[in-house]
């Protein structure tokens, strides 16, 4: 399987070499909590689990909640009258048949049972109880926390039967549809990246396939510690999010200048005691072929190729092996 080539034109990259993780979009992270306190109850979730948006995750159960609700119910049951009164009042007071003091006792009264009714209102809201559905023949016990987008359940601190406070990290969601590459560079190379710029990335426990990815946004502060800049990049393609999860850690070669040289494959080139040397055929005599081994100057590397810097001295118009050199070189 060995095979005859001359050198080629491909293009190479200066590149900047850096390593990070993945990561989800910030509004693609939520941690769930209440703004009301109490006990946890049919929590059946476990870390991993799907989720879609409006889900029931847990309940929590609280005495307080009662009384919200009978709140909300005894002043929805006065406002009326209370409305009803304080129209009369001020129509009475309108006409010079009643007092100042009783009209004003009528229009305090009102709206302080309003704004009780509508503020408390506004807490049921807030436990996802319409208010406007409520009656006394179905008042809630216990609420329901809802899931606030589609994702997966990352971790769970909340446990079946214990007291959860308001405000208390109960879970966190995380939506993977859309990760991105957080990656650090040193403050030297800050001014070679560009948005925009190709990257290539690997997995660190997976060095056998190349991914790709580009510059979105550069932060334009300096960690003090590391002395290190973050590139946030955008996969490319982007429907590779279902290959990745989040934290994975990569090591990649952010692409800066480009330019186009002779080289030879990778595989032409055999290194020998710190040189490096190709086989550069001769002649052919009766389907045999004979080669010399000729010493080459090395420049950029890609994926494939490395740049040949001595091009011209071993030959433009030469043949040289492309692979199996180093067998022949060897034996």
């Amino acid at each position: 399987n060995l095979s005859l080539g001359t050198l080629y034109k491909s293009i190479f990259y200066n590149a900047v070499r850096s390593n990070g993780h993945f990561e989800i979009l910030p509004e693609n992270k939520v941690i769930v909590s209440s703004f009301f306190g109490g006990r946890v109850k049919n929590l059946k979730l476990i870390p991993g689990s799907p989720l879609i948006k409006g889900q029931h995750l847990f309940q929590i159960e609280n005495p307080e909640f009662i009384k919200l609700q009978e709140t909300y119910l005894t002043a929805k049951g006065q406002i009326k009258n209370l409305q009803a009164n304080f129209e009369r009042q001020k129509s009475l007071y309108l006409d010079s048949l009643t007092s100042e003091k009783i009209f004003l006792k009528s229009e305090s009264e009102y709206f302080q049972t309003k704004v009780k009714m509508e503020s408390v209102g506004k807490q049921l809201e807030m436990m996802h109880l319409n208010p406007q559905e409520l009656t006394y023949a179905n008042i809630k016990t216990a609420i329901h926390i809802k899931a606030p987008l589609s994702g997966y359940v990352s971790s769970i601190n909340a446990v079946n039967g214990a007291n959860i406070d308001p405000s208390q990290e109960a879970l966190t969601i995380l939506n993977a549809d859309r990760l991105h590459l957080e990656l650090f560079i040193f403050e030297k190379d800050f001014s070679k990246i560009k948005e925009g710029q190709p990257i290539l990335f690997k997995l660190q426990n997976d060095s056998k396939n190349t991914y790709s990815a580009e510059v979105h946004l550069l932060n334009k502060s300096v960690d003090p510690e590391q002395r290190t800049i973050t590139i946030h990049a955008d996969l490319f393609p982007e429907d590779m999010n279902d290959k990745f999860i989040p934290g994975l850690f990569v090591e990649a070669l952010i692409r800066t200048e480009k330019s186009t040289e002779l080289a030879l494959p990778k595989e032409a080139i055999t290194r020998i005691d710190g040189r490096n040397y190709v086989l550069r055929l001769q002649d052919v005599i009766a389907q045999q072929y004979n080669f010399e081994k000729v010493e080459v100057q090395l420049g950029k590397t890609n994926e494939n190729s490395v740049q040949i810097l001595n091009a011209q001295t071993i030959g433009l118009e030469s043949q040289f092996l492309l692979n199996g050199s180093f067998q022949l070189i060897a034996e």
